[in-house]
């Protein structure tokens, strides 16, 4: 009794957080909005990775509310663990656009982040990625380390694309928006990479 009672908590605190990061996304798309500084194409590529990012956030809460819940929700927590795997590495792609119109990684990134979409499609069927048992509970699969290396290597993109664009100019508000996306990107990947939350089975 103790143990269902300290989920259910925990669950609560988890959509808490979630609300508060989805308001700290929302202040981010009403300041790009106001920046007189920003071009009209470097503030459509932040409406594109703040609203990926609000989408992530909410399917993010959904598979947690989702896992254990009930075998009749299987389905929808496969889509929403399909959508996730293969929404994460675009978000990269948009958040270096912020900064550079072409950056050296775009040939690779054209097709890593399709290649990862077939992957995790195939995963639903071979478990590739993950899987998610009769009881409705997700499990990583075991080539989820390939998923992971397609992450770390957004992540180095991230940071590369913004050091090409420190060293033609600098910007406070910009340096804000590059530790913004990079720290809420890297705190994605150590959330999906953990699995722990809110008693996650793996």
């Amino acid at each position: 009794m103790f143990n269902q009672h300290a989920a259910v908590n925990l669950l609560d605190y988890y959509t808490t957080i979630e609300i508060i990061i989805s308001l700290f996304i929302a202040g981010l798309l009403a300041l790009v909005y106001k920046n007189i500084h920003y071009s009209k194409q470097r503030k459509r590529n932040s409406y594109w990775s703040l609203g990926l990012l609000l989408i992530i956030n909410l399917i993010e809460w959904t598979s947690v509310m989702l896992d254990g819940f009930s075998g009749q929700y299987r389905i929808w927590l496969v889509i929403n663990k399909f959508l996730n795997h293969s929404l994460i590495p675009f978000l990269g792609y948009f958040v270096i656009h912020i900064w550079v119109r072409h950056s050296k990684y775009d040939r690779l990134l054209a097709v890593l982040l399709p290649g990862n979409v077939l992957f995790q499609l195939a995963s639903i069927a071979t478990g590739w990625t993950f899987s998610i048992d009769q009881n409705n509970h997700y499990h990583q699969g075991r080539y989820y380390y390939v998923y992971f290396i397609i992450c770390i290597i957004v992540m180095f993109a991230i940071v590369s694309a913004y050091h090409q664009f420190e060293q033609k100019t600098f910007s406070g508000d910009c340096l804000f928006m590059f530790y913004t996306f990079f720290v809420f990107f890297l705190g994605i990947v150590i959330q999906e990479v953990s699995g722990e939350l809110c008693g996650r089975h793996h």
